[in-house]
C-alpha cells in the first residue's frame, strides 16, 4: 500500500522508507518477544524438570536409606535372639552340669 503511494508520487519515498522501516522493527520486536517468552518458557520447563528429577532422586535415596535402617535393625534383632539363645544353652548346661554334681554328691 505505501510501495504504491510512493510510486505514485516520489516526494512521499522518503515517508514510505522511514515508514517502512517502523514497520519493520515492530515486527522484528513482536518476534523478539515472542522468542523471549518461549526461551522463559523452557527455561522454566527445564527448572521444573530438573526439580522433580532432584525430587525424585532424593525420595529414592531416603527410600533406599530407610529400607537400610530396617535390614540394620533386624541384623541388630537377630544377633540379639542369637546371643540369648546361646545364653540360655549356657544356662541350660550349667544346670545340667550342676544337676549332674549334685546327684554324685548326693549318691556318696
Amino acid at each position: 500500500q505505501f510501495s504504491a503511494l510512493a510510486q505514485a508520487d516520489p516526494s512521499l519515498s522518503k515517508i514510505v522508507s522511514i515508514q517502512n522501516s517502523y514497520v519493520a522493527a515492530a515486527l522484528q520486536r513482536k518476534q523478539l518477544r515472542r522468542e523471549a517468552k518461549e526461551k522463559v518458557a523452557q527455561e522454566k520447563e527445564a527448572a521444573e524438570r530438573a526439580e522433580a528429577e532432584a525430587d525424585y532422586k532424593r525420595r529414592a535415596d531416603e527410600e533406599r536409606a530407610r529400607k537400610a535402617a530396617i535390614r540394620a535393625e533386624a541384623e541388630r534383632l537377630l544377633e540379639e535372639e542369637r546371643q540369648r539363645e546361646e545364653e540360655e544353652e549356657r544356662v541350660a548346661a550349667e544346670w545340667e552340669l550342676g544337676c549332674a554334681m549334685a546327684s554324685l554328691l548326693y549318691s556318696w
